[in-house]
Parts: C-alpha cells; sequence; structure tokens
C-alpha cells in the first residue's frame, strides 16, 4: 500500500479513498503527475528526458509552471541574481 502524500496533506487519510492509494510506485507517479502536475522521474530518466515526457502529456507547459522541486530551485536561483 502506498500513499499520496500531498493528498494526505490536504484532504487526510482514510482508508475509504481509494484513489489516493496505490500498488506500485509507477501508480503513484502517474497520480502525482496527472493530479498535482508534478513531474516525476523515471528510472534512468533524465531530467530533460522527463520535463520533455511531462511537456508532451500536457501535464506542464514550460518551466515556469513546473512544480517539481528542481524547476523551483531555478526559479528561486534566478530570482536571487536579478
Amino acid at each position: 500500500m502506498i500513499t499520496c502524500k500531498y493528498c494526505i496533506a490536504k484532504y487526510g487519510f482514510s482508508l475509504k479513498n481509494k484513489d489516493r492509494i496505490f500498488d506500485t510506485d509507477s501508480e503513484l507517479a502517474d497520480h502525482i503527475e496527472e493530479w498535482h502536475g508534478i513531474p516525476v522521474r523515471r528510472d534512468n530518466e533524465t531530467e530533460e528526458e522527463c520535463l520533455d515526457r511531462c511537456a508532451k502529456k500536457g501535464i506542464i507547459e514550460d518551466r515556469e509552471k513546473c512544480q517539481c522541486k528542481d524547476c523551483e530551485a531555478l526559479r528561486e536561483s534566478n530570482r536571487i541574481g536579478e
């Protein structure tokens, strides 16, 4: 049983909410990308490949809207340098 920490933080945990409980890491990664709009790097996937895959799936339009930690850190470092 794998749960979505984002959903638990927002909605709380209940075994009644089967849409927030997953059997595999892959199912959880799909959920996080599709429902929360956060790219998840898969096995042997580079950051660039991940962002390209997510852009093709319509999960993100560009890095300015991406919510992954790498893109957030990049935006923050660019703001500091301004």
